[in-house]
């Protein structure tokens, strides 16, 4: 009897520390350039089962910006506990697919405690169904979907991409890729420049907000550059295939010096929220 309880236990004990650890199976993962096909890093549907999942365990808001901007990000993933520490970030209001307003993207830069190095992060918020309409013209339709998101600025640099959530509704991060292609199957020519995530934002679906998109380098410092993020539409339902660039923050080899105005800024934005706050 006693060595059946023991038997018991040792299962039990077993299966809690599974139940535990199951929690985040993920890690920011190597997204390799290779070529001349690029090298597709797979998530999973279950986060459970998913190398590219952090478990975000806490998120500090900054103040005015909830739900919206993390102030630092507390996680849990295979490679131990850390925190990403807001850096800079910029929000990007009202971005066009073709020539149309569909949504806001949020560019950030966060640096991780455990290795002290950058993370470059992206969200898209896009715009449902109903306030669609009210912005396309009686006849015509517009059904957005982004099927990628892409940073640029990664040639001689190393990538390893993750995904978090930061609210309920966040879509997960199918893959990640090196490759400058807005085609769906693969092989993709290798791209040393860009990393590309795939997904399938879209409020037509039911998924119009993003996960919070990570990558990581070893790059030292960053800087704004044009062209630096882009998303595409890949027609995947039928839909034109249109895409845009924008603006945003790209690794740098050196500081720059308006890359601490940068920084200054973003702390600023941060700053001025908390005083409006305050009087309000």
């Amino acid at each position: 009897m006693m060595k059946l309880m023991t038997l018991k236990m040792a299962i039990a004990s077993a299966m809690l520390s599974l139940a535990t650890t199951a929690t985040y199976a993920g890690n920011f993962t190597n997204v390799p350039y290779t070529t001349p096909n690029a090298t597709v890093v797979n998530g999973a549907t279950n986060p459970v089962a998913d190398q590219l999942f952090l478990d975000a365990t806490s998120i500090t808001w900054a103040t005015g910006f909830d739900g919206l901007v993390a102030q630092s990000i507390n996680y849990s993933a295979t490679a131990g506990n850390g925190t990403l520490t807001l850096l800079s970030f910029r929000e990007n209001d009202d971005i066009l697919l073709a020539g149309q307003e569909v949504g806001d993207l949020y560019d950030f830069v966060y640096r991780d405690s455990l290795d002290g190095k950058l993370v470059f992060g992206t969200r898209v918020i896009l715009e449902g169904e109903e306030e669609e309409e009210e912005e396309v013209e009686e006849g015509e339709e517009f059904e957005v979907e982004l099927n990628f998101i892409y940073r640029g600025g990664f040639t001689n640099y190393t990538t390893a991409a993750a995904w978090t959530f930061l609210g309920d509704n966040d879509l997960r991060m199918y893959n990640a890729a090196r490759t400058d292609s807005y085609e769906l199957d693969a092989p993709f020519d290798a791209d040393a420049d860009l990393i590309r995530f795939q997904a399938d934002i879209s409020p037509e679906e039911g998924n119009p907000i993003s996960g919070l998109y990570l990558v990581k380098t070893d790059a030292t410092a960053f800087s704004l550059a044009a062209n630096a993020i882009g998303y595409y539409q890949a027609g995947e339902e039928g839909q034109a295939v249109v895409g845009e660039f924008i603006a945003g923050f790209a690794p740098t080899a050196v500081p720059e010096p308006e890359n601490y105005a940068l920084m200054m800024l973003g702390l600023g934005a941060i700053a001025f929220a908390r005083r409006q706050q305050k009087k309000a």
